[in-house]
């Protein structure tokens, strides 16, 4: 318990302000968030029956597409 209110305290003592909107769809919950050194601004949908998460981190050429 203690590791986990540690790794806690990281995320809530900031003084930056962090935002993401978060739009209820059909039946899943979209957020519009940046990722990558640039950034990139992209929409995900949020999963919350799985804790597996990914993003593309550079194109390829042999990988599967996806589209949503």
């Amino acid at each position: 318990m203690l590791c986990s209110r540690s790794i806690a305290s990281r995320f809530t003592n900031t003084s930056s302000v962090i935002s993401s909107p978060v739009m209820a769809g059909p039946g899943e919950f979209l957020v519009k968030l940046s990722l990558g050194t640039p950034s990139s601004l992209y929409w995900a949908i949020i999963d919350t029956g799985s804790n597996l998460k990914w993003a593309t981190c550079c194109h390829c050429d042999n990988c599967p597409v996806k589209t949503p």
